[in-house]
């Protein structure tokens, strides 16, 4: 008599999901980043910060301007 191997399910997680979620992961640490990197540093150029972060200008714009939009 053989045992059929028990299988566990997992809930499958849409790959999209799994996305948007690294995503918000990524843009909350680029924002606290930035805010830390403003703060302690002062008026610092796109570029510069792009650099630091190792990504492009177009993305830290949103992010400033979401900082902005905040108050901080």
């Amino acid at each position: 008599m053989e045992k059929e191997e028990e299988k566990m399910e997992f809930p499958e997680m849409l790959e999209e999901e799994e996305e948007e979620e690294e995503e918000d992961w990524i843009t909350a640490a680029r924002l606290e980043i930035l805010e830390y990197l403003l703060r302690r540093y002062g008026n610092l150029r796109v570029k510069d910060l792009a650099e630091i972060l190792g990504c492009k200008p177009a993305v830290i714009q949103p992010l400033l301007k979401r900082l902005e939009g905040w108050g901080r």
